[in-house]
């Protein structure tokens, strides 16, 4: 993830994600802290959203202690409607995130 230079590199701290397909990040300034996560859904199944979803389960209490806490997830998600042709994951399932 490319992190602008005008941010020192103290402020930042990498939050460890077990996927090679999402990165997560902490800015803190002396306002305001920013939870930045980057994530790549192939378009086979939902596996990213789902991990995601796990570490955002097993870690919301440590992420959101801070009353600062802004939280941005963004990528490249491949969701498409049900109905739209498209091969589906078999070794994961879908479900709607909570807590977001």
């Amino acid at each position: 993830m490319l992190v602008n230079t005008n941010i020192q590199s103290t402020q930042i701290q990498q939050i460890k994600i077990q996927s090679n397909n999402i990165i997560a990040i902490k800015i803190t300034t002396n306002t305001h802290t920013l939870l930045l996560f980057n994530v790549y859904n192939d378009n086979n199944c939902n596996q990213s959203i789902n991990t995601l979803m796990n570490e955002w389960e097993t870690n919301e209490d440590k992420w959101m202690c801070d009353p600062t806490m802004e939280v941005i997830v963004l990528g490249d998600f491949n969701q498409h409607h049900t109905s739209a042709p498209g091969r589906p994951c078999t070794t994961t399932t879908s479900q709607t995130p909570t807590g977001f």
